[in-house]
């Protein structure tokens, strides 16, 4: 390697004419996925200064999208857990210092652990 990261942000640009369409069949959009993303980054960026991780507790397919945009996008590094589940989730966030948990689940959010606003 030559010491210096590829340039990802043209994949990370979204393609206006895919916008409007479903990114999953009967769900959100691509617009929304990429507005979520967005406002991972910005939440990152002004509320979650620590750097910390965060721990993606989700199965949604368009929320695990929106999130590993808005890290390859200079938002937050993720850890994700070997299941959802509250036992897990704190373990996880224990072993890897997350700071914040990102869910659309009814979890148990670990004491002194933050949990990420969702935006849609």
């Amino acid at each position: 390697m030559s010491g210096t990261e590829p340039d990802i942000s043209d994949a990370l640009a979204p393609v206006p004419e895919t916008m409007g369409k479903e990114y999953i069949l009967g769900g959100p959009s691509y617009e929304d996925v990429f507005n979520l993303a967005s406002s991972l980054v910005f939440w990152s960026s002004h509320e979650h200064k620590t750097k910390k991780p965060i721990c993606l507790a989700t199965s949604n397919k368009a929320l695990l999208m929106a999130a590993i945009l808005a890290s390859l996008n200079n938002g937050p590094k993720l850890v994700l857990p070997a299941s959802i589940s509250d036992a897990v989730i704190a373990e996880t966030c224990k072993m890897t210092g997350a700071g914040a948990v990102l869910s659309d689940q009814p979890i148990a959010i670990p004491r002194g652990v933050r949990s990420v606003p969702l935006q849609r």
